[in-house]
């Protein structure tokens, strides 16, 4: 079953971690669907194979037949980084499950704009989504969820304008939460289309080729019922974080 998988990976996604129970920790490149919307987004998804929304699993294509493969979390497409899912149902409603009782240790990289006053600290605002025109947008309401980010400033760049690279620990699993969190702060991610600093985005992809969302799923790790040990699995920021950072330190000022 693994090798189906692995025959119909989107662009650019790869295996991270294969475990006995089913669960299959992935890559996600940034611009990829978690899952399509419609048939004419499977080149772009996380699997060219169709997906039963219904399920929240693709249909892999396989010499005995067809096997599932279920999805138990999602990124949104500009955020690059891990994703899970699993070959068996079972272990992919106990993941799910996992995921709504928050036991599941979740750890992102992001590029801000600016720099927290302290290097540690814990962001907590109530959240709402809406749609609009189509679209998903999450803003600030008092009727909101519950929504919790403990953050670390791992370093911070002044080179060309202060920014810095932040270890983000989301407690809650909210849309875009990570994302509008830093943009109420005046710490928008750099590249973020939706909540961020437009003029800081395009300036920076005008001087350093800064194209995309600097978020990155790094690592998970949860303990299943039926396992010994927890699972986990990391995943190195990709090299458009460091060759920006590179970049715009070793610029001149302008």
């Amino acid at each position: 079953m693994i090798d189906s998988l692995r025959e119909q990976l989107g662009r650019g996604v790869e295996i991270l971690k294969a475990d006995p129970s089913g669960i299959i920790a992935l890559n996600k490149p940034s611009g990829v669907l978690s899952m399509p919307n419609k048939p004419s987004d499977l080149p772009k998804s996380l699997l060219t194979a169709s997906y039963d929304d219904k399920k929240q699993a693709y249909k892999l294509r396989a010499a005995s037949g067809i096997v599932e493969f279920h999805l138990c979390n999602r990124l949104d497409s500009a955020t690059s980084g891990i994703i899970v899912g699993s070959l068996e149902q079972e272990s992919a409603d106990e993941l799910r499950k996992l995921f709504k009782q928050r036991k599941v240790t979740k750890v992102y990289h992001a590029i801000i704009s600016g720099k927290p006053s302290r290097k540690s600290e814990s962001w907590a605002d109530k959240l709402q989504t809406e749609r609009k025109n189509g679209r998903l947008r999450t803003v600030r309401s008092q009727s909101g969820q519950a929504s919790i980010t403990e953050i670390n400033v791992l370093e911070t760049f002044k080179r060309h304008r202060e920014f810095s690279l932040l270890e983000m620990r989301p407690k809650t699993g909210r849309t875009h939460q990570l994302r509008i969190q830093a943009a109420l702060r005046n710490f928008p991610i750099l590249g973020d289309k939706t909540y961020g600093d437009f003029s800081f985005n395009r300036d920076m992809q005008k001087r350093f080729g800064a194209k995309r969302l600097f978020l990155h799923a790094s690592s998970i790790e949860f303990r299943q019922s039926d396992q010994p040990e927890p699972f986990r699995c990391d995943c190195e920021v990709p090299a458009e974080f460091t060759e920006w950072v590179d970049l715009a330190t070793q610029s001149p000022s302008a």
